[in-house]
């Protein structure tokens, strides 16, 4: 019963970090990274994406993303690596051939609002959650993740939107969790 409440609170606590995360990196795109292999060992496939990052960093040094692991139907694992602005598909393919002689990487970019993006990967976030060892990072992150601001308004939802919306425009998520609501806004 224990183990249970830790885990369900240790979900909860990457889910609301892992939705952080793609907030203030303000994502719209998704890189999904896949092996003709089939590598049904997490740790192995973690192993060839963190050299895969290290090779695209040298080109790409601003690359910065939030990922999540997917296992497959067929039982290998893939990769959706949520990102910010425009890749060079074709570099970012030769890095992943180098690292797994045999795979593929697209790119699709999701237009709209940032929480259907989060929304879509947080589905592959808790999908894998019950697959996942106790002591493995449920989700991935490189790069530089700026920080949101914060401040602390009191009020109605409806006050508090329109505070908003006089000091930063149109918030662009909107959490209401009862007696209390959070609101982001793009960081500096």
């Amino acid at each position: 019963e224990r183990a249970d409440r830790n885990k369900d609170r240790s979900v909860r606590r990457s889910k609301s970090n892992f939705r952080r995360h793609c907030l203030n990196l303000q994502v719209d795109r998704i890189i999904t990274l896949t092996t003709r292999e089939n590598i049904k060992d997490r740790g192995k496939f973690h192993r060839l994406v963190k050299k895969w990052l290290r090779l695209c960093k040298n080109d790409l040094p601003e690359l910065a993303g939030v990922a999540v692991f997917e296992r497959q139907k067929r039982g290998a694992f893939h990769l959706h690596l949520a990102v910010r602005g425009h890749y060079d598909v074709k570099l970012l393919r030769k890095h992943w051939i180098h690292v797994c002689d045999s795979g593929s990487v697209n790119i699709a970019f999701r237009r709209g609002r940032i929480s259907k993006l989060i929304g879509y990967l947080s589905k592959y976030l808790t999908k894998g959650m019950s697959e996942t060892n106790r002591y493995v990072h449920r989700y991935l992150r490189t790069g530089y993740i700026p920080a949101a601001r914060e401040r602390e308004y009191r009020g109605s939802l409806e006050e508090l939107r329109d505070i908003f919306h006089a000091a930063y425009g149109e918030p662009q998520f909107v959490f209401n969790g009862g007696d209390w609501s959070w609101l982001w806004v793009e960081p500096d």
